[in-house]
């Protein structure tokens, strides 16, 4: 990775399978992604997340499906490379403390798990 973002501490990486697209959490906050294999970078907190920090992050095969979510926010997906980002209807209760998000090759199945679960419920309120 060549221009990657300066001053700031790397929480998660996750990438394509060719590494064509890369997504990197970092901390102060900031979700940053690359077209193009790490050369540049763009800062897509600014454009369409929230600024809360989602550390979790998984994406597809190809790069064009990624799913982003982190404490007591979220899940985040997008199906346009990370450019644009809307908060997932298919989990009934948003506002968990998110423990962690995957998803198939193809991005269709998403899985996300909430920090305090019992047997995979929630347990809490």
């Amino acid at each position: 990775i060549n221009s990657a973002p300066q001053d700031v501490a790397y929480y998660t990486v996750e990438c394509s399978a060719d590494c064509s697209h890369i997504y990197a959490s970092a901390l102060p906050i900031g979700f940053y992604y690359s077209y193009d294999y790490g050369k540049t970078w763009t800062n897509a907190s600014a454009v369409s997340l929230p600024p809360e920090q989602l550390y979790l992050i998984t994406t597809s095969g190809t790069g064009e499906l990624v799913h982003v979510a982190g404490p007591n926010i979220g899940p985040y997906s997008s199906s346009d490379y990370g450019e644009t980002f809307t908060i997932s209807q298919s989990f009934s209760q948003q506002g968990r403390d998110w423990g962690s998000i995957a998803c198939s090759f193809d991005g269709g199945i998403v899985v996300v798990t909430a920090m305090s679960s019992i047997n995979g419920k929630w347990n809490g309120d």
